[in-house]
Order: C-alpha cells, then structure tokens, then sequence
C-alpha cells in the first residue's frame, strides 16, 4: 500500500463517500454506485477484501 485517500462530503455531517487505495503499479477507488449510500462497515468489509486477494488476482 502506497497511500489512501478518503474522499470526505463536507455538507452535513462529513460523510467518507470513496476511498482512493494506490499501491505500486494499482489503484482502486471503492464508492457507492451512483444514487446509493454504502454503510462504513460494507466499504471496510469490501476494501479489506480487496486487501486480503494476492496482487497477481486483483
């Protein structure tokens, strides 16, 4: 993991909406489809997934 960068709504009450991962030679963005909130606890679950699957599967 080279860096992460949480992209944060500032109206209201400062929600995390995407989480930007970079590492050496990837980048994911993880955020809800459009039109839909994801819980913080479904975006953790699917980014430590992501995580956990070796580099050669990703």
């Amino acid at each position: 993991m080279k860096q992460i960068t949480p992209h944060i709504n500032t109206r209201g009450a400062g929600r995390v909406i995407a989480v930007d991962l970079q590492g050496y030679g990837w980048d994911k963005v993880f955020a809800p489809g459009k039109g839909h909130k994801e819980l913080p606890v479904s975006m953790y679950h699917s980014i430590m997934a992501f995580l956990d699957t070796p580099v050669e599967d990703r």
